[in-house]
């Protein structure tokens, strides 16, 4: 039956040290965060009223959070940088003089995202050195790893979140919403933290693997697109569902 076969889905990048260290992981493949390791499945509390000890499960055994981990395609941050952000808005980063990290870091005017959250903040983005590419027509979740870091939390930065379909579409560019600060700060991308979930929309598995190509090839992926400001990114007519 159709609806039996895999969902084939391939990441590309021309870039030799992300795909030798740093590769999207899908589904169990993912690292199991400390806190998760740390904690017990169960924890026990004394009750007065019974005069006996009540058990109760822990987030260790949640069936949602265990799923949360293991169902996604996790992106990773692929090299280190530094973004430090003024209270005026403007910004800079360590990867403006450093290119052989392969991190471009761009900016999204607020006229662009009005409205969308509250507060002084500025959107910026992380080109991915990853593109995906699909004959299906399966759509993704793209979503914060919440369960695997919290660092982000921690600094009020929102990665904004949607649905995207690698089947129209190959980008999978990282936007941090970021707070403006009475003074200025540091925020701090490791290399290896995790960042983007991809979630899959489908029953179906997912046969999931990278390529390393060239970079006139990587260029490539997407050149059927109209070349619009606007728009680009809507099912293209000529792309057989």
């Amino acid at each position: 039956m159709f609806f039996n076969k895999s969902v084939k889905l391939t990441a590309y990048t021309s870039d030799k040290s992300v795909i030798t260290n740093c590769k999207p992981v899908l589904g169990k493949d993912v690292k199991t965060p400390g806190w998760l390791k740390n904690i017990s499945a169960s924890v026990k509390s004394w009750n007065q009223n019974i005069g006996l000890y009540d058990k109760a499960g822990t987030v260790a055994i949640c069936p949602g959070i265990r799923e949360y981990l293991s169902t996604p395609i996790t992106l990773s941050m692929w090299s280190e940088i530094d973004i430090r952000i003024n209270p005026d808005g403007s910004w800079s980063s360590t990867a403006q003089s450093r290119p052989e990290l392969n991190t471009h870091v761009v900016e999204h005017a607020q006229d662009q995202w009005k409205g969308m959250y509250p507060g002084k903040r500025i959107a910026l983005k992380l080109d991915s050195p990853w593109r995906f590419v699909t004959n299906s027509d399966t759509k993704f979740l793209f979503s914060e790893s919440h369960y695997s870091t919290s660092y982000f939390r921690e600094k009020d930065v929102w990665l904004s979140p949607g649905v995207t379909n690698f089947k129209y579409q190959h980008s999978t560019n990282i936007h941090l919403n970021c707070p403006l600060k009475e003074e200025s700060y540091v925020l701090t991308l490791k290399y290896g933290m995790p960042l983007i979930s991809l979630f899959p929309m489908t029953e179906r598995a997912i046969d999931f693997k990278c390529e390393q190509i060239s970079e006139e090839e990587l260029f490539g992926i997407g050149e059927h697109m109209p070349r619009v400001p606007i728009g680009k990114y809507y099912k293209q007519i000529g792309i057989k569902s």
